[in-house]
C-alpha cells in the first residue's frame, strides 16, 4: 500500500529568517535615526531663529535713530543774518568724537564715528550784544533780547547752544543759568573760539555715535553730560561718506573778512582737488582728505574745508548673536562662539544705510 508523506506549510507563527530580522532592524534604525536628526534640526532652529530675529530688529533699531539724526543735520535759523542751513557756514556731520570730555583732536578722522549738529528750535536765534571772549571757559552773555515774545530766545539751564559766525567759526556752549535777558554758558571745549559782537547764538543738538569696540557697544554722546549705551553686541561699524567733487564755496565771510577760503576781499586763496563722480553726480569722499586741511574755524571746532562737500552718509553696522553658543567658527563670525556644529548658529548680521540730509543739499 502507498502511503504518501505528509505536506509541511508555513505559517505566521514560525517568525522571521534571520536575513528578515536584520532588514526589519536596519529600516527600524534609520527611522529613528531620522526622527532624532529631525528633532534635533527642530531644536537647534528653535533656539536660534528667535536670537537671529532679534538681532536683525535690534540692528535696525539702531540704525534708525542714527539715520533720524542724521536726516536733521545742517538745519539752521530760521530767520536773521545767518538764516538757512548751518552748511553754509560749518560742517554738520564730522567724523570724530566732539564735547566736554574725550573728545578727538581737530585733526583726527575715524571710521568708527561721527557727530551730528542740527537745531530742533530753528526759530529761537538771536544776536549777542558783547563779545565771547575763547580764552574764558565760562562765559556771560547780556540782553538777550525776547525772540518772538520767547524770554531769552528760549535759552534754558542745561540746554546746548552753537555760537557760530559766516567765517567757520563756530563754538558749542552748554546754557548753565538764566536771568531775565542774561544767559551763562560753559564751553564745550578746551579750547573755545573768540566771538566778536553780534555772533548768532542758535539752540542746536549735538549727538555723537560711536563704536566702543572694547565694550561691544554704540554709544551716543551728547557732548556734554549724558554718554548712553544705543545698543550692545556690535562688532563693527564703518561710516563713508560721499559729496561733490568741486571744491566747496563755503563757508564765505563777509568782505572784509578772510577765512581758509577766501581773503578778505573775496578771492579764492585755496586750491583744492576736484574728484570723479562714481556712476551719478556723487563722489566718494575718502576719509584722509578730511585731515590735511585747508583749516576753517578756530580752537577745537577747526575743521578741513572738505567736510564742506558732504552730501550723503553710508553707515554699515556688524551685530553678533549675544550668546556663545549660538556662535560658531568662520567668516560668519568677527568673534567665534563655542558651537561645534554650523546647525543652529546665529550668523553675525550686517546692515548697512544710506542717509541724504535734506539741509546739506538745499541750495547747492
Amino acid at each position: 500500500m502507498f502511503t504518501m508523506a505528509p505536506k509541511i506549510s508555513a505559517s505566521p507563527e514560525d517568525g522571521f529568517s534571520l536575513v528578515e530580522a536584520l532588514v526589519a532592524l536596519v529600516l527600524t534604525l534609520l527611522i529613528v535615526a531620522t526622527a532624532l536628526w529631525l528633532l534635533a534640526t527642530d531644536t537647534a532652529l528653535a533656539e536660534s531663529v528667535p536670537h537671529a530675529v532679534d538681532l536683525q530688529q535690534r540692528a535696525r533699531l539702531a540704525l534708525s535713530l542714527v539715520a533720524r539724526d542724521l536726516a536733521a543735520a545742517g538745519s539752521g535759523p530760521a530767520y536773521g543774518r545767518l538764516a538757512g542751513p548751518l552748511a553754509r557756514a560749518l560742517p554738520a556731520v564730522v567724523p570724530r568724537r566732539i564735547g566736554l570730555t574725550g573728545s578727538d583732536s581737530f585733526t583726527t578722522v575715524r571710521s568708527d564715528a561721527l557727530t551730528v549738529l542740527w537745531s530742533p528750535l530753528p526759530g529761537l536765534a538771536t544776536e549777542t550784544t558783547m563779545a565771547i571772549t575763547g580764552s574764558a571757559p565760562v562765559t556771560a552773555v547780556k540782553n538777550l533780547q525776547n525772540c518772538e515774545g520767547v524770554p531769552v530766545c528760549g535759552l534754558a539751564d542745561g540746554m546746548t547752544v552753537l555760537a557760530y559766525d559766516d567765517s567757520g567759526r563756530h563754538g558749542l556752549y552748554a546754557v548753565t543759568a538764566v536771568s531775565g535777558t542774561d544767559a551763562t554758558l560753559r564751553s564745550l571745549q578746551p579750547s573755545p573760539p573768540s566771538f566778536a559782537t553780534g555772533v548768532v547764538l542758535l539752540p542746536v543738538e549735538s549727538r555723537t555715535y560711536v563704536f566702543d569696540r572694547p565694550a561691544r557697544q554704540l554709544r551716543a554722546y551728547d557732548g556734554y553730560l549724558s554718554d548712553a549705551v544705543v545698543i550692545d553686541d556690535v562688532v563693527g561699524m564703518e561710516v563713508a561718506y560721499v559729496g561733490e567733487g568741486t571744491p566747496p564755496t563755503a563757508p564765505k565771510p563777509e568782505l572784509g573778512t578772510a577765512n581758509c577760503l577766501f581773503d578778505a576781499v573775496g578771492n579764492p586763496i585755496a586750491s583744492l582737488a576736484t574728484l570723479p563722480p562714481a556712476g551719478d553726480s556723487l563722489a566718494p569722499l575718502p576719509l584722509e582728505m578730511f585731515a590735511d586741511g585747508p583749516w576753517c574755524g578756530e580752537g577745537d571746532r577747526r575743521f578741513d574745508v572738505d567736510l564742506m562737500r558732504v552730501r550723503a552718509v553710508r553707515i554699515r553696522l556688524r551685530m553678533q548673536a549675544a550668546v556663545d553658543q549660538l556662535r560658531g567658527t568662520g567668516i560668519d563670525f568677527i568673534r567665534p562662539g563655542t558651537r561645534l556644529r554650523p546647525l543652529g548658529t546665529v550668523a553675525d548680521f550686517t546692515l548697512t544705510t544710506e542717509v541724504t540730509p535734506w539741509n546739506l543739499n538745499v541750495g547747492r
